[in-house]
Order: structure tokens, then C-alpha cells, then sequence
């Protein structure tokens, strides 16, 4: 990609990281950043959002319209859910597991994109109506700020749920105990060969 390629020549150390994706710690940072000076510079200077209404009301029409027609019509915008890498994988299987795995992946993933979508487009909702009330004086600055800052704390507890969730909180004596064997373990364990492979189904 042209844009990695570009970081890897002229950005110092960048070709050091592991990781090309590593870049993607620059936007979580930026970001971030610059939401919250532009938040900054709204509650010192209030009338820029009547002085910008019309950026305003594009920047809202552009991420919620898109967040808005993604998750009515994913299909139209992007019908494969599935990489060509995948299928090509997949292509090493008998032919009667493939067409149902291509089917459960592609029903995962657009229930995981629609679902995505549709939190994005409230968020955006709810954190341009915080703005807007603010501008119309109905709401004051903390309550504002308040309620961007709950709106932020949400969103990311929803989406690190997904990869920190209850169940994997268990108690200290439920950890320390050693899983129990089963007979299908005791059967693997008996075959002492180097060679010994078993097809997990």
C-alpha cells in the first residue's frame, strides 16, 4: 500500500514496530485528541457552533447517513462478507461443509456490521443532539460535557465486552482446578506416535 510504504520510508523508526498495523495506534491517539479540543473550543467559544452550523450539519448528515444506510442495506454496499483468501481456504474442505460455513460466516459478520452500525449512528444521534442543545442554551456546559463523557464510556464498554466479558471471571478455586480428561483425551493420549494427528470435528 502506497500509504504504509510511505511511513515505512520516510517515518523514523517506523520500520522498526513488529507490526505494520501498529500504525493504528496513531489514530487511537489523534483521535481522541482532537474530538476533545474541538470540545474544548466549543464550550469556551459557544457561538462558533451557530458561526458552523452548516459544518455541523454535514459532518453529521455524512457519518450518521452512512452509519444509517450501512445497517438498513449492507448487502448493497458490500455483498461479500467473505475473503478471497477465505474461500480459497475453505475450497480444501469436502464440498458439502463449505456452502454452510460460507453461510454462517457471512450471517455472523453482517449481524456483527449491522449491529455496529446501528450503535454508531446512535451514538452520533445522541452526541449531536447534546451539541445542538447546548447551542439552543438548554443545556449547560458540565451537563453537556457530562453526557458526551457517559456517551464515550458506554460505546466503549459495549464493544470491550466483547473481548472481556463476564464469564471469564471465575472464582480463584474454579481457576486453580486442573481440567478433568475425558474419554476422548485418554484414547488421544495412548497413541504415542510422533506422527499422530485427530481431525477435531
Amino acid at each position: 500500500m502506497p500509504f504504509t510504504n510511505f511511513f515505512l520510508d520516510y517515518v523514523p523508526m517506523y520500520a522498526k514496530f513488529r507490526t505494520v498495523a501498529s500504525i493504528l495506534v496513531i489514530a487511537e491517539f489523534t483521535i481522541p485528541l482532537l474530538a476533545m479540543m474541538a470540545l474544548k473550543k466549543i464550550v469556551d467559544e459557544p457561538e462558533i457552533l451557530t458561526e458552523k452550523i452548516k459544518y455541523v450539519y454535514a459532518s453529521f448528515g455524512l457519518t450518521a447517513g452512512f452509519c444509517l444506510l450501512f445497517a438498513i442495506m449492507p448487502g448493497v454496499f458490500f455483498p461479500d462478507f467473505v475473503s478471497v483468501q477465505e474461500t480459497q481456504a475453505l475450497q480444501q474442505l469436502p464440498q458439502e461443509y463449505i456452502s454452510p460455513i460460507m453461510s454462517n460466516l457471512t450471517d455472523i459478520r453482517k449481524g456483527i456490521f449491522t449491529s455496529d452500525c446501528w450503535r454508531s449512528f446512535w451514538i452520533i444521534l445522541i452526541g449531536s443532539a447534546l451539541l445542538m442543545l447546548f447551542k439552543m442554551k438548554k443545556l449547560g456546559k458540565e451537563y453537556m460535557i457530562a453526557g458526551i463523557a457517559v456517551l464515550c464510556l458506554v460505546d466503549m464498554w459495549m464493544v470491550n465486552k466483547r473481548y472481556l466479558y463476564d464469564d471469564m471471571f471465575v472464582d480463584k478455586a474454579q481457576r486453580d482446578t486442573p481440567q478433568q480428561m475425558t474419554e476422548t483425551d485418554k484414547i488421544i493420549c495412548r497413541d504415542k506416535a510422533l506422527d499422530y494427528r485427530v481431525l477435531n470435528l
